[in-house]
């Protein structure tokens, strides 16, 4: 059984909602057996190679509880390649790795402007700011080495990509769904090229399945005249239902609301009570 974490308690004759209609974050954490991070390295006209490594890390994007398949913002990530990245380039003459290797909002304090879930649950972050952590390094010899050794480059060295400035995705797209209170994403983002020397060029693109809980919150309203007050919630959230009892002393007596009491309304579940003298407490469980 889960039950929601948050228990709605309304006073009467004074309604007061403890729980309103507003933002929650959900953290997601990534499916490294369906995720992946893959780059390319880019020479220019002499060579250019990929590698794709799975991926873990997390994810935070900030919904509506009342209706979070209405609109969603995407405040943070933090993606990681499980292992290390090698390739060799122009016939073995340019080796080159990339350990450690992250990619970060690089913004994650700052309030992010919220997206319709369009249709299809389709959702598109556009011009996310990201930064990358980790350590890029070459070995160059014959030709290549002659051409690095021209620009006046090292024919070995370690870039730093934290030093790399920040930049923007230009669309981080995916789907979402939610079942049993877990809510899913799927979606795919590129970047790059980043220049990192030499005319070199680092870039690549991510394929991300996360999840995490989402759990359903109540909000409690009157109408004008005060004479009713409105118990409401998601219905994004089926398997759960409402309860309601007067009392709270031991043993608390819970009684589901009868389900003919409950009709829906747009993207929310509604009961209606009078507004009389007395004393009530609602929650949310799962069936």
């Amino acid at each position: 059984m889960k039950w929601l974490r948050l228990v709605s308690l309304l006073f009467l004759p004074c309604v007061v909602p403890l729980t309103r209609a507003g933002e929650v974050l959900a953290e997601l954490t990534v499916d490294p057996t369906a995720s992946a991070l893959g780059l390319t390295l880019d020479l220019g006209s002499l060579d250019s190679g990929s590698n794709t490594q799975a991926l873990r890390g997390t994810m935070t994007l900030a919904l509506d509880c009342l209706s979070p398949l209405s609109q969603v913002s995407l405040r943070d990530f933090r993606f990681r390649a499980v292992t290390n990245y090698q390739l060799t380039l122009v016939d073995g003459s340019f080796t080159a790795g990339v350990t450690n290797l992250q990619a970060l909002h690089a913004m994650p304090d700052a309030p992010q402007p919220y997206v319709p879930v369009q249709p299809g649950n389709l959702v598109q972050f556009e011009q996310v700011p990201y930064r990358l952590l980790g350590f890029s390094g070459y070995s160059a010899s014959g030709l290549v080495c002659l051409i690095l050794s021209g620009q006046s480059l090292p024919c070995r060295n370690v870039i730093r990509l934290a030093d790399l400035a920040p930049a923007e995705l230009t669309l981080f797209s995916g789907t979402l769904s939610l079942s049993n209170a877990v809510l899913h994403f799927n979606g795919s983002f590129t970047f790059g090229p980043t220049l990192i020397g030499g005319g070199a060029t680092l870039g690549g693109g991510a394929v991300v399945s996360a999840s995490g809980p989402l759990l359903p919150c109540l909000n409690i309203q009157t109408d004008a005249a005060h004479e009713n007050y409105f118990v409401t919630w998601s219905s994004a959230f089926p398997e759960f239902h409402l309860e309601r009892t007067e009392s709270l002393s031991t043993p608390v007596n819970w009684q589901r609301v009868d389900d003919s009491l409950v009709f829906t309304e747009g993207s929310s579940n509604i009961t209606r009570w009078a507004n009389q003298p007395g004393q009530a407490f609602y929650r949310l469980k799962n069936q």
